[in-house]
């Protein structure tokens, strides 16, 4: 078995410190140098200093062999967190649209 858990968190940002993130998020994506490691760093900026509210978790099934897997690495006293998918630009996508849609209202 394997659950999906989410935390939800907030911080609240004024207007200015809103509009100064979307300003430097759209210039980051016109970089044609280091456009990924600015985004980023824009992004941590942004998910520093949140407070958490609340967490979830829905289950999600393992791929073949992955449970055995976090058993032994358990059993070795390794602690293991899976945060996103399969990759790194599923969690970079689903932050980005989150915030773009809190910042239009959407």
């Amino acid at each position: 078995m394997g659950l999906r858990t989410l935390i939800v968190a907030e911080r609240n940002l004024t207007v200015s410190q809103l509009n100064d993130y979307i300003t430097k998020l759209k210039a980051a994506r016109r970089l044609i140098r280091h456009r990924e490691e600015k985004i980023r760093e824009i992004y941590m900026d942004i998910e520093s200093h949140l407070t958490a509210i609340g967490a979830t978790g829905v289950e999600d099934q393992l791929q073949e062999g992955v449970q055995q897997t976090l058993a032994a690495l358990g059993a070795a006293g390794i602690r293991v967190w899976m945060l996103t998918g399969d990759k790194l630009e599923t969690g970079e996508n689903v932050c980005f649209n989150l915030f773009l849609r809190l910042a239009t209202g959407d």
